[in-house]
């Protein structure tokens, strides 16, 4: 049995209000539902980048970089897997592409905004650029974070 820890210190970004709702309601969500919601967690999966639909799994060194980069930009990945693997599980037959959707809200409501969009960029000797951009209901940046995948999936 794995258990994660949520740590909601004060060092989290919080939202105006002060709250962290948007974190702890999509794990409630999941610890309430009649479903279940199965994540295998890994380390440095050269498969993945944060989490693999497909696999089911959880890469605990990608959700370290995106936290090192920003504490919520983590709880964003965290909230999206849940968010992704509770949507499946409640629709029978949703694929990847319903799920994942159904998972960037939650997943921007994180980071105050309505939706994330995601742009990548081939970079030299086999590393990929990936830039999430986190947007409010009119399409205005609320924030944007760029990143490195180096050629063995590892997130920089």
């Amino acid at each position: 049995m794995h258990v994660i820890a949520v740590d909601l210190s004060s060092d989290i970004p919080r939202a105006a209000d002060g709250s962290t709702r948007e974190e702890a309601a999509a794990l409630a969500d999941a610890m309430a539902s009649h479903s279940t919601v199965d994540v295998k967690v890994t380390n440095v999966d050269s498969r993945t980048i944060g989490d693999s639909f497909s696999q089911m799994t959880f890469d605990v060194a990608d959700f370290k970089a995106f936290e090192a980069k920003s504490p919520q930009l983590g709880a964003t990945l965290f909230t999206h897997v849940f968010a992704e693997r509770l949507f499946s599980a409640n629709n029978p037959g949703a694929g990847f592409q319903s799920s994942h959707a159904a998972a960037l809200g939650p997943e921007a409501a994180v980071m105050g905004a309505a939706t994330r969009t995601e742009s990548g960029t081939q970079l030299m000797n086999g590393w990929t650029g990936a830039t999430f951009d986190y947007l409010d209901k009119k399409g205005n940046p609320v924030s944007s974070y760029s990143f490195q995948v180096d050629p063995n999936w590892a997130v920089h």
